[in-house]
């Protein structure tokens, strides 16, 4: 019986592109593998000013947001930033959808209170706002008979019920932010009591309008929350550039563009 001859040209020539494969799907798995590494997937929550909202260009603006690129850049890492809904947040961590979260909102990390959480970034409270030009309320004492404008189910909420046990003033509740710091504008309200961050959002927008008061209440501090997935090493390179992003003069100008004071946590 005769045997069929193999070409060896044909048959080289076939090694050659299995190599060829083979070498091209390694080289690209290290490349997918080096973008990865080369990218921090950062999770936020779309609220609205001053922390993470959309602009007019579809771009991610606010000082979340920002706050996010200037991490991404200490760590020499290109931000992708995706935004979620705060109970979507967890599943994004544990997934390893997202590498970790930047939020200073409580309601976000109560949802993701599982996590891994940096050293705090951010520190803040529970204020009064009121008119510049009311000399009637310099503290909790003076709201005896006075009008007091919150937003429903907040922390606010709850600060207004224990100081009701102390003094008798009056309580209107709201449903969205803007709307209590409206009626102070129209001298509806005496009086807003608010969450730090958008009060003095506020206050720098519409200095005329609104003062911030010294006593800050519910002081809390917030860190970045961390995916499960990261490599150790991954973990402590971003627990060191939040740590030291809280000494850089770039930290507090951005406090400054957006709240007008430094809120950083030291």
């Amino acid at each position: 019986m005769r045997r069929r001859r193999v070409d060896r040209k044909k048959f080289f020539g076939f090694l050659l592109i299995l190599a060829f494969a083979a070498t091209l799907t390694i080289v690209l798995i290290s490349s997918l593998r080096g973008l990865s590494e080369r990218t921090l997937k950062i999770g936020l929550y779309e609220s609205s000013r001053p922390l993470t909202y959309v602009d007019d260009k579809r771009n991610i603006s606010g000082f979340e947001a920002e706050y996010a690129r200037m991490l991404a850049e200490r760590l020499e890492k290109k931000p992708e930033i995706k935004l979620y809904a705060p109970e979507d947040m967890a599943a994004a961590l544990a997934s390893g959808a997202v590498d970790c979260v930047v939020s200073a909102r409580q309601s976000v990390h109560d949802y993701i209170n599982g996590s891994f959480e940096t050293a705090p970034f951010i520190s803040y409270g529970l204020v009064f706002i009121v008119s510049p030009e009311d000399e009637s309320i310099y503290g909790e004492e003076d709201l005896r008979g006075k009008r007091a404008g919150l937003i429903i189910n907040s922390d606010a909420e709850q600060l207004c019920e224990e100081l009701l046990l102390r003094y008798m003033f009056n309580v209107r509740l709201y449903d969205f932010e803007a709307q209590p710091f409206q009626d102070l504008k129209l001298k509806k309200n005496d009086l807003v009591i608010a969450d730090e961050l958008y009060a003095r959002y506020m206050q720098k927008e519409d200095p005329d309008s609104y003062q911030v008061l010294d006593t800050v209440y519910y002081m809390a501090d917030y860190g970045v929350r961390l995916s499960e997935k990261l490599s150790q090493q991954t973990t402590y390179d971003i627990e060191e550039a939040v740590y030291g992003l809280r000494d850089e003069v770039s930290l507090m100008n951005l406090f400054l563009q957006w709240f007008g004071a430094d809120l950083g946590s030291q």
